[in-house]
């Protein structure tokens, strides 16, 4: 959902600071707590690139054509792209 919210916004020319509602659980610790926070950042950032690099017209016309097979192929591979963007540039407990 959020690479399609993404690719949304990216549509509409929306360029702004995105916000992120992240609250520290009551048993984080300070760097369990920040660590929280980039892990969300990046998570909307990875689904931004892979919304970047996603081919809507391809997946409109998949789905018109009732081939919805392919169609969740396409976003299974953009849920995908996502999360190898995320892998590289998040460091758990750094």
């Amino acid at each position: 959902m959020n690479i399609a919210m993404a690719r949304l916004m990216q549509d509409a020319g929306f360029d702004r600071w995105k916000g992120h509602d992240v609250q520290a659980r009551p048993y984080d610790d300070t760097e369990q707590a920040l660590g929280r926070v980039v892990h969300s950042i990046l998570s909307w950032e990875a689904s931004a690139h892979a919304a970047r690099q996603f081919d809507t017209d391809t997946l409109q016309a998949r789905l018109a054509g009732r081939d919805t097979a392919k169609a969740e192929d396409l976003m299974r591979s953009a849920v995908v792209d996502a999360q190898q963007w995320f892998d590289e540039h998040f460091t758990p407990g750094a």
